[in-house]
């Protein structure tokens, strides 16, 4: 039997964070670690964990250098830039492709691990929504690790 990955963090002491809206995300007191995150779309303030078999996650992502200088790729890519922009994030891309900009609705959690522990738990935390609902989250679709869990 396979352990949830959110369980297994909890036994090594830790967790995500609750859930704080896109426009705050600098006020997070993890802005300058590294580690893994969650975005979701949620039309209200949710409640409860941040859990990443929600099925309103749309992305689980992983940054080796700070979620500050990774969020505000995202955010250049998904709401100022456009799809032409060839830097910055591959999902804020996609993203901008299917939202035009729009992130009034958009929710960040974030992990603190290590650097090599957020690529191992980025990929477990794709294939555990994999397993959940039959498919990555939306903007992890053509990610290698998400092409796995497909199989």
């Amino acid at each position: 039997m396979r352990v949830n990955p959110n369980v297994r963090l909890l036994k090594r002491g830790a967790a995500f964070t609750s859930w704080v809206r896109w426009e705050e995300r600098e006020r997070m007191p993890c802005v300058d670690q590294p580690g893994v995150y969650l975005l979701a779309h949620f039309s209200k303030r949710p409640t409860g964990t941040a859990r990443a078999t929600l099925k309103e996650i749309i992305y689980i992502g992983k940054t080796s250098r700070t979620f500050r200088k990774r969020w505000n790729e995202f955010n250049r890519s998904a709401s100022h830039i456009g799809p032409e922009e060839r830097r910055g994030h591959s999902a804020g891309r996609r993203y901008w492709r299917v939202h035009c900009g729009k992130i009034q609705n958009l929710w960040v959690a974030a992990c603190v691990t290590s650097k090599h522990e957020a690529a191992v738990l980025e990929k477990e935390l794709i294939s555990a929504f994999a397993s959940q609902w039959g498919r990555p989250p939306e903007f992890n679709w053509f990610r290698k690790s998400a092409e796995k869990s497909r199989a």
